[in-house]
């Protein structure tokens, strides 16, 4: 009975503990990974249509949380199909070689109670780098019936083409810039959704 009684206490001390680092799932229709770069004396926006990832998430101990995130470089949309299919040639993105960009956290900060500092390897053009993101929280919403909840994640950051190789069209010749402004923002919840 004793035994019982401390396997229940346990339990009830870990229980917590669990919960309060749950695995959220980005929801892929309610977010958008998008970027700008310059063109010539104007700008080129675009987005990644397809990505995936999950958040382990704890509010409380920010370095207790892990992001995994990945995205399909062949769903690049600049809304232009001829521009797009030179981008996933070997010019650029390369995509049939490296067909994905991919980020894995390593360390997590909290810079302020909405604001983290995410430092993590980020994957591009068969390259990784180290990279720290600032990346705000919206959330989480109250549990509904179902104990579902919903987090919001946003972070924008530059990626410089040169650091990943990305570099057949030099900056200097004017054409294109050497930085791309990148936006994520994502919604993800942990429970499924219909």
């Amino acid at each position: 009975m004793r035994k019982f009684c401390l396997a229940l206490l346990a339990w009830a001390l870990l229980t917590p503990m669990v919960r309060a680092q749950e695995p959220y799932t980005v929801d892929a229709t309610h977010s958008a990974v998008s970027f700008r770069i310059r063109h010539l004396v104007g700008e080129v926006e675009g987005r990644f249509n397809d990505f995936e990832g999950t958040v382990q998430f704890n509010p409380k101990d920010p370095a207790r949380t892990r992001v995994d995130f990945a995205v399909d470089v062949n769903s690049i949309d600049t809304a232009n199909e001829k521009r797009d299919n030179h981008l996933r040639t070997a010019d650029f993105f390369d995509a049939t070689k490296y067909p994905s960009m991919t980020f894995k956290s390593t360390k997590v900060t909290r810079k302020d109670d909405k604001t983290m500092n995410v430092t993590g390897d980020l994957t591009i053009h068969g390259v990784t780098r180290t990279v720290t993101v600032p990346v705000q929280i919206f959330g989480p919403t109250p549990p509904d019936k179902d104990n579902s909840r919903t987090v919001g994640f946003q972070t924008e950051f530059v990626v410089s083409r040169d650091d990943y190789k990305m570099n057949n069209w030099k900056a200097d010749s004017g054409i294109l810039g050497e930085d791309v402004k990148v936006r994520i923002a994502v919604e993800a919840h942990n429970q499924p959704r219909e």
